[in-house]
């Protein structure tokens, strides 16, 4: 003869494997503890005088509950760049500047963010009206890429 659940397992069970897959959802999907996220215009033109510039803002956020130390070895380590092409061809980088060696540090608030704003100068000879680039970015030694196109 068989013997029927208890009412209380009937409800427990279905209670434990819930539990169990949200935590199993919650650490395979959750965001990055930190995360870089580049806002700039996808399509760029070169202005009346022929210059191209692209302006971008970086915000790095701390999706954690507690807060993050940031640390750069030198004011210029804090923010690299550089452009790629479809084929990973490197067409424009940071001009490397002189920078002394001085630890920076910097925190950024549990489940906030740090925003830059910025600008590149970028040399209108060494890109081509409709190819596909990538600007690449480190910034407090997070990375992210971003894609544009250059327009007439």
């Amino acid at each position: 003869m068989r013997k029927r659940a208890t009412p209380s397992f009937v409800f427990i069970a279905p209670l434990v494997l819930l539990i169990m897959l949200s935590v199993y959802i919650r650490a395979t999907y959750s965001p990055e503890p930190v995360l870089l996220q580049i806002d700039m215009a996808r399509t760029l033109a070169a202005g009346e005088d022929g210059a191209l510039m692209l302006d971008a803002t970086l915000r790095l956020a701390n999706n954690a509950e507690e807060f993050v130390q940031l640390s750069a070895n030198g004011e210029c380590q804090i923010l690299r760049w550089y452009i790629v092409d479809s084929s990973d061809q490197i067409i424009q980088s940071q001009r490397t500047p002189i920078c002394e060696p001085n630890e920076i540090l910097e925190s950024i608030d549990a489940e906030s963010a740090l925003v830059y704003s910025t600008g590149f100068v970028l040399d209108p000879s060494r890109f081509s009206s409709g190819e596909r680039y990538f600007l690449r970015v480190r910034f407090w030694g997070y990375e992210a890429q971003e894609r544009f196109t250059v327009s007439d």
